[in-house]
């Protein structure tokens, strides 16, 4: 369950998610947490079929508390959440691991920890991914992927069960290389359904104690003023105005990071290469990066793929990654090619961080 100093940070960070996927999100006036429920979803039919199939020979392993449902899709519990019952809107964690194996270990592909941020209309699922690729036999890591488009948002209710049923889902252009090639962006997923069937209780506000100013018993009472006495003089002023205690600074959000992987790098002929890490350390950041890369290489310029997050959660990392054309792979030779990316990481009440990234690469041998 998320911590209580994330929770104040949520309207910033779900109006920031919006603004860049495009979603009609509002902004929470309060969070709830998650105690029970579940979010059901299966992937792909098709590829489940083919994993069990006489083809791949594979098999499907689950963890860390998903469970298989009557119809072939899975069960991850919910672990926590960043929901906002009033608006019907936020973020909505789910727990557990489903790995596919199949051909003997070429195919290799695991599933961790799915998410779901819902908007009023339109949603978005992410997940911790890591797939081996079929060219290279390379595992490839895919932290916090945006990796399907849900269609449809918030409930009809906020009062438990609160359920978002079978939400039609497809691949977006960074779930297709974290599902290891097999499928093109835009291809039709299993749909997904989230139930909450309980909130956790609010804690009940705890009141201020109040001091008590106890009298001195031994203090010498005052005496009735006499009516014909002198009036006393009138008390002089302080001789300085006291100074106001200054309010307490709020603490500053730590900056995020930008890194570069390494300086030089061999790319297989899978033509991915990594180049960039991200990290997101006190607050949600939304990062700008560009869309492809030019590369060129033997007189040609060719146009590099860049996949990775545009969004991170408190405490999260991700990766940005180039995928070289074919055509550019071929074109390598021996050649060592510099790449050069600017990348901006904006952390919610914080301030931006941007960086250019340059690393070089060459096709590995063998």
């Amino acid at each position: 369950m998320l911590s209580r100093q994330l929770l104040s940070l949520l309207d910033k960070r779900v109006a920031v998610a919006a603004a860049l996927a495009g979603l009609a999100f509002a902004t929470p006036a309060r969070a709830q947490d998650v105690t029970t429920g579940h979010l059901d979803w299966g992937l792909k039919a098709s590829f489940r079929t083919y994993i069990a199939g006489p083809i791949a020979h594979g098999s499907i392993t689950l963890s860390e508390g998903v469970t298989r449902n009557a119809d072939g899709t899975f069960r991850f519990p919910l672990t926590g959440d960043d929901f906002d019952p009033e608006t019907r809107t936020g973020l909505v964690r789910a727990g557990g691991t489903v790995r596919f194996l199949g051909h003997s270990g070429l195919l290799d592909m695991t599933f961790t920890n799915p998410r779901v941020l819902v908007g009023t209309t339109s949603s978005r699922l992410y997940a911790d991914v890591k797939s081996k690729s079929l060219n290279s036999g390379e595992v490839e890591h895919f932290p916090n992927v945006e990796f399907a488009a849900l269609a449809g948002g918030a409930p009809a209710n906020a009062t438990p069960p609160v359920v978002l049923d079978k939400l039609p889902a497809t691949l977006t252009q960074d779930g297709a290389p974290a599902f290891a090639g097999f499928y093109t962006e835009g291809t039709e997923l299993d749909p997904v359904t989230i139930t909450v069937t309980a909130w956790a209780p609010e804690p009940e506000p705890t009141a201020t104690p109040q001091p008590t100013v106890t009298p001195d018993p031994t203090a010498t009472p005052t005496a009735t003023p006499d009516a014909t006495a002198t009036p006393m003089a009138t008390p002089a002023p302080p001789a300085s105005t006291p100074t106001p205690t200054p309010a307490a600074t709020p603490a500053a959000v730590e900056a995020p990071a930008v890194t570069r992987v390494a300086a030089l790098q061999t790319v297989t002929r899978s033509g991915v290469l990594r180049f960039a890490s991200l990290t997101c350390p006190s607050a949600g950041c939304t990062i700008s990066r560009p869309r492809t890369v030019k590369l060129k290489i033997g007189g040609r310029t060719y146009s590099a793929r860049v996949t990775g997050p545009t969004k991170l959660a408190a405490g999260r990392a991700g990766e940005l990654r180039l995928r070289l054309p074919k055509a550019a792979v071929r074109a390598l030779g021996r050649r060592t090619v510099k790449a050069r990316m600017t990348v901006t990481v904006t952390p919610a009440g914080g301030q931006r961080v941007t960086q250019t990234i340059s690393t070089s690469f060459k096709l590995r041998k063998g």
